[in-house]
């Protein structure tokens, strides 16, 4: 399929990176919080080392899952996510949730996402359903 879906939406928050980050590290509880459906995952470890994680949600009635790629991370600055989806519309997904601050009392939260369609259907999807969601949700917060 051709390129990404690029969605990017900011909001600020009247706390410190210190008190947004907790909420924010947690995706599965900020997903819920931006009113998508709950992700469950499963931790399995890996007999050469590591672990696999594997999640699922339902989305507009049809069941997700998906491999995710190790999380990355710096405590109270960004967190970023890959999922590997096994079928439906997506291939991939990859967002980052970055956190700034210029006073050390509010935070600049924004979040970058790719989502990379495997058909037309996913790009209509990520483009006029997720990204629209996800940037009005993402404001109400603030």
């Amino acid at each position: 399929m051709s390129s990404a879906v690029k969605i990017e939406a900011s909001v600020e928050l009247p706390h410190a990176p210190s008190e947004v980050w907790p909420l924010a590290s947690q995706i599965g509880m900020l997903m819920c919080a931006l009113g998508f459906p709950p992700l469950f995952r499963s931790v399995r470890p890996l007999p050469e080392g590591g672990v696999e994680v594997r999640g699922q949600t339902r989305f507009l009635g049809r069941r997700l899952r998906w491999s995710q790629a190790p999380t990355e991370w710096l405590e109270e600055e960004f967190i970023r996510n890959r999922a590997l989806f096994d079928q439906g519309p997506w291939e991939s997904v990859e967002a980052t949730l970055e956190l700034r601050s210029r006073d050390g009392l509010s935070t600049h939260l924004r979040l970058l996402a790719e989502v990379r369609p495997r058909d037309g259907w996913g790009r209509w999807l990520a483009a006029h359903v997720v990204a629209p969601r996800l940037i009005k949700d993402l404001k109400q917060i603030g």
